[in-house]
């Protein structure tokens, strides 16, 4: 998986934000997750469920 992470100013306040690009039978796909900068900590486990579960379709 390739990627960053990234800081920006959303509409509700400051925001913490980090996109994987994923390759896979030909394709490519973005993870994109965003939440508030102050509550990043505590949402990477959620983050964790989502990159570790996703399958590519017919993969």
């Amino acid at each position: 998986m390739a990627g960053g992470d990234y800081l920006f100013d959303g509409a509700g306040g400051p925001m913490r934000g980090r996109d994987r690009v994923v390759t896979a039978a030909g394709r490519t796909f973005v993870i994109q997750w965003r939440t508030p900068r102050d509550a990043w900590q505590a949402n990477l486990a959620n983050l964790a469920v989502i990159t570790q579960s996703f399958r590519p379709p017919g993969g």
